[in-house]
């Protein structure tokens, strides 16, 4: 049986598989797409492959939707690097997009990127009509207006705002959690979950996405980002290490009744044992 850490390394071994199979066109623009593409752990996409591996199901099964998803994820991180917005010289020690490619390409890949997820879903779900539809369904909302976007759009209009807990947990909620749900639920969908199960999974997903946000929120006040808009900001330092324990706590409980949860299990404490 392989560790936590081999099945990761598996699930990323897959993904830059089937992109470098998936973009096999050579392009100024799609050497910018997967230059984002290829940067980073994957946290989504393993979301993905964990949950099918908790509903005992054929990991590939989901590598096509994972990747899909963070197509849409790799262009937020363009979008959000550009000047317009964060305005980041550098991302995870690389330079970012706009740096290697210029404003114009990065735009221009950030929008390819969310066009070509959708139409990964086709190409690789499409002879299942009523789940592409309902696959195409679960991302679209998560990205658009009751998703990342809008997310988006309240947080830059919170920064720097003393904002409360339930407004900030709503942006992040929209800004960073509906794709992650996504990523889990979307993956439930391909491996036929019973409503039950959906509906554990959902909490599961629900949890994990706050816990997410609320240990980013931690590592920036290692890094000296903490911003007023921010859980450390609202709760200060330790009562937000509290609410990251308890927000992990209601993700390993939701999926307590399922025999085989442990990568699921796995990405929780990870994300709970970041540095900060």
């Amino acid at each position: 049986m392989m560790s936590a850490k081999d099945e990761w390394q598996k699930c990323r071994d897959d993904f830059s598989k089937f992109v470098s199979e998936y973009f096999s066109t050579k392009s100024t623009l799609v050497e910018s797409m997967l230059y984002t593409l290829k940067q980073g752990k994957k946290f989504r996409p393993f979301l993905s492959y964990a949950t099918a591996s908790c509903l005992q199901k054929t990991n590939s099964d989901v590598t096509a939707y994972g990747a899909a998803v963070e197509m849409v994820h790799a262009f937020s991180l363009i979008h959000d690097d550009l000047p317009a917005l964060d305005n980041d010289d550098y991302r995870r020690g690389e330079k970012t997009n706009h740096k290697v490619f210029g404003e114009a390409v990065a735009i221009l890949s950030g929008d390819a990127l969310l066009n070509e997820a959708f139409s990964c879903i086709i190409k690789h779900y499409g002879h299942k009509p009523t789940l592409a539809i309902r696959l195409m369904q679960l991302l679209s909302d998560a990205v658009g207006i009751n998703g990342m976007i809008e997310g988006q759009v309240q947080d830059i209009n919170a920064q720097n705002l003393a904002v409360d807990y339930p407004a900030l947990k709503h942006i992040h909620e929209l800004k960073t959690g509906a794709l992650i749900k996504a990523s889990v639920l979307g993956a439930a969908c391909i491996c036929e979950a019973s409503e039950n199960d959906f509906k554990k999974l959902q909490t599961y997903a629900e949890a994990i996405g706050l816990a997410f946000q609320i240990a980013d929120d931690l590592i920036e006040v290692t890094e000296g980002k903490a911003e007023l808009g921010s859980y450390v900001g609202i709760l200060g330092l330790e009562e937000a290490k509290k609410h990251l324990d308890a927000t992990s706590n209601l993700a390993i409980d939701a999926i307590a009744g399922f025999t085989n949860a442990e990568l699921l299990k796995h990405l929780v404490t990870e994300n709970q044992n970041r540095k900060f």
